[in-house]
């Protein structure tokens, strides 16, 4: 599988700890995505990402393109 150079990420790739550095470059989500997870255990392993998570917010003429 080759990488990607940005990869843009939800809620389910956190719940299932997927190894997103191994996927893409950059890995980007949104705040919304971030604030979904609730379980003690999934927050403590994005407070220790083997990587930068970008966080950015969608643009809304974007969304509804």
């Amino acid at each position: 599988m080759s990488r990607s150079e940005y990869l843009i990420v939800d809620t389910s790739a956190f719940i299932k700890n997927a190894q997103l550095q191994d996927i893409g470059d950059n890995v980007i989500t949104i705040p919304e995505v971030v604030n979904e997870v609730t379980s003690k255990r999934q927050i403590r392993r994005l407070v220790v990402l083997p990587y930068d998570l970008q966080i950015k917010e969608a643009d809304p003429d974007s969304i509804s393109f």
